[in-house]
């Protein structure tokens, strides 16, 4: 049996490979696309592509391991089954159910890999990003600015600047009307710059005058003076697929949710991380089952049913976060939602196809009995 076991694990290894880098690109493909901007605005080298692209692959990784392994099941449930190998397996009175030990145990392990992924390694590689973004996206502002034009690098913020050279700004004019109640201008010999923690931009002005507008107007003069803005468009696309909560350590999520971040999406961080791993062994364990425990008569039918798994899987995933949105489930049942559909699904097709109706409409168990004509 052990034999069996290994050399169904060795077939599905290359399957595994193949499938995992297909779907890895599929999706970074699909999420660079979002953050393309970033480095297209902030002149980025190809190092420091490929560098954030590797810290990208990571979180994709999580989500591309439960479907490639699910392809190499089927792929190699479906070449054993053509070439007639699950045939003679059960002319040896080897139980479909021990054939799939192989794949079965060879998930236990890759699961592992996945719970390092989502609660350690994913994110560590989002925060690292972040902090990434954060820089590029302020030399994307500071490369919009340029000599003798009004620029608008960050929404609310207008700037003009008589030279620029690099992050230094000599006179400049900068109008921040981000509050259209209390508007204010700031007029200053020289500006540097500079990027803050927080995803913001500051520019240290030098030498100069502050003026505020609404309610009772003021004039200010100073010898230094700090504005610090957030740094626009670029990290809301970042945003759209690395949110903080992600970025946030596991143990961060234990803990209360920070300002700005809705304590539902907080909560449920913290539990898609210890459910994600729990999910591809759900896919993993139904898909061994429809490919090696089902003895499957019509090859069109056994594909259909891998695919509604498929479809399932991941419909229940967005499902349980719109329903998580609206209120009507709660942050755990949500992150658990896609194992549960998925083994539900997986145990009523084996059964279905397992337990055949008899020529009179009631259903009838397979016999193991061979009867003697």
């Amino acid at each position: 049996m052990a034999r069996i076991a290994l050399y169904i694990a060795r077939q599905m290894l290359p399957w595994f490979a193949f499938s995992l880098g297909a779907a890895a690109l599929l999706f970074l493909v699909t999420q660079l696309l979002r953050v393309a901007p970033l480095f297209l605005g902030a002149d980025a080298t190809a190092a420091e592509i490929a560098a954030d692209l590797l810290l990208l692959l990571v979180p994709v990784l999580g989500w591309a391991l439960a479907p490639a392994f699910a392809v190499a099941v089927f792929a190699v449930g479906g070449r054993m089954s053509s070439d007639g190998e699950l045939v003679a397996l059960d002319a040896a009175g080897i139980r479909r159910i021990t054939v799939a030990a192989g794949p079965v145990a060879m998930a236990v392990a890759v699961s592992a890999a996945s719970a390092a992924v989502w609660i350690a390694a994913a994110p560590a590689a989002c925060g690292a990003l972040r902090v990434d973004a954060a820089r590029l996206a302020g030399r994307a502002i500071a490369g919009r600015i340029s000599a003798g034009s009004f620029v608008v690098p960050s929404p609310g913020v207008t700037v003009y600047a008589d030279a620029v050279r690099g992050r230094r700004l000599e006179g400049v004019l900068v109008e921040d009307a981000r509050d259209p109640g209390r508007p204010f201008q700031i007029v200053a010999a020289a500006a540097e710059l500079r990027v803050e923690d927080g995803e913001a931009v500051s520019l240290a002005f030098e030498r100069g005058d502050a003026f505020l507008e609404g309610g009772a107007p003021a004039s200010i003069g100073f010898d230094a003076l700090a504005l610090n803005a957030p740094i626009g468009d670029a990290a809301d696309a970042l945003d759209a697929f690395l949110p903080e909560a992600l970025a946030a350590r596991t143990a961060e999520l234990l803990g209360p949710a920070p300002k700005g971040v809705e304590e539902g999406d907080w909560r449920f961080a913290l539990w898609r991380r210890v459910a994600a791993p729990v999910g591809f062994l759900a896919l993993a364990w139904a898909s061994a089952g429809l490919a090696f425990v089902v003895p499957w008569r019509r090859r069109g039918f056994a594909v259909a049913c891998a695919t509604i798994l498929f479809l399932v899987f991941h419909a229940a995933g967005r499902l349980g976060e719109a329903l998580l949105a609206e209120g009507a489930l709660g942050p755990g049942v949500s992150a658990f939602l896609p194992a549960v559909a998925t083994l539900l699904l997986a145990a009523a097709i084996i059964a279905a196809v397992r337990l055949p109706r008899g020529p009179s409409g009631t259903r009838r168990l397979r016999s193991s009995v061979v009867e003697k004509r």
